[in-house]
């Protein structure tokens, strides 16, 4: 499994990982640091999302802010997937800490 391509599909996935790594990161065998730069990808990432949504709700249509997300949202994806792979791949992390995690 990997992460979902629809963004609203990747939004809940994105924040359930942000704040379950928040939460404990040695659990993952990640740094407060890591956990806090997560934190900040993935609410820049929602951030985007939420102002392009509600923009064209209002019947906006804007390449510039489309960009911005898909900026953010693969800023976000490179600083996850390293660390879904680690857990994924680690054999010290049990299943329900996995699963928590997404």
């Amino acid at each position: 499994m990997g992460f979902p391509a629809k963004d609203a599909e990747l939004k809940p996935v994105g924040s359930n990982f942000s704040t379950t790594l928040a939460a404990d990161p040695t659990v993952y065998q990640q740094t407060a640091a890591v956990a806090t730069a997560v934190a900040a990808a993935v609410g820049s990432y929602v951030d985007a999302l939420d102002a392009l949504t509600e923009a064209r709700a209002n019947g906006v249509r804007s390449e510039q802010m489309t960009a911005t997300k898909n900026q953010a949202r693969d800023e976000m994806l490179n600083l996850l997937r390293p660390i879904y792979s680690f857990v994924q791949d680690s054999t010290t992390i049990s299943d329900t800490a996995k699963i928590a995690l997404g």
